[in-house]
C-alpha cells in the first residue's frame, strides 16, 4: 500500500516502519526479489552499494526497501543492512537525507566486504 506522507513527521515514521509511501519529491518502494537498477544520479560508490544491496536481498530472499528522493535511491535496507548515500544533491535533498538518517535504523551494509569476502550465502 502507497501511504500519501502529509509532512516529514509522517515520512520519518513510515522511513522508521519501512513502509512504502511518497511524498512530494521523496517516497519509499519495497522489493520483493530483484529490484530495478534505474540509480538516478547516484555516483560509482552509490551505484556499487546499492547494487550490492539488491543482489543481497534477491539472493537471500529479502525484501529491499529503497527511499527515493526525486528518482535517486538515498537510503535502502535490506533485513537489518541499511546504506545511506553520502553523496551530495540538492538542498532538498540534503535535508530528506538529514530525516532518512534518523529514521532508517540498522547495521552498515559491509559492502567492500560482501564482493570481496561473500556476505551473503
Amino acid at each position: 500500500m502507497n501511504r500519501k506522507a502529509r509532512n516529514y513527521g509522517d515520512v520519518s515514521r513510515y522511513v522508521s516502519n519501512r513502509q512504502d509511501f511518497k511524498h512530494g519529491s521523496c517516497s519509499a518502494v519495497t522489493y520483493d526479489g530483484l529490484a530495478p537498477y534505474d540509480m538516478g544520479r547516484l555516483d560509482d560508490e552509490g551505484r556499487i552499494a546499492y547494487k550490492g544491496m539488491a543482489d543481497y536481498a534477491a539472493r537471500t530472499h529479502q525484501a529491499f526497501y529503497v527511499v527515493y528522493s526525486y528518482a535517486t535511491p538515498v537510503a535502502w535496507a535490506v533485513g537489518d543492512y541499511v546504506y545511506h548515500v553520502e553523496q551530495k544533491f540538492s538542498v532538498t535533498t540534503s535535508k530528506q537525507q538529514s530525516y532518512f538518517r534518523v529514521a532508517l535504523k540498522g547495521d552498515d551494509f559491509p559492502v567492500v566486504s560482501y564482493f570481496f569476502e561473500g556476505i551473503a550465502t
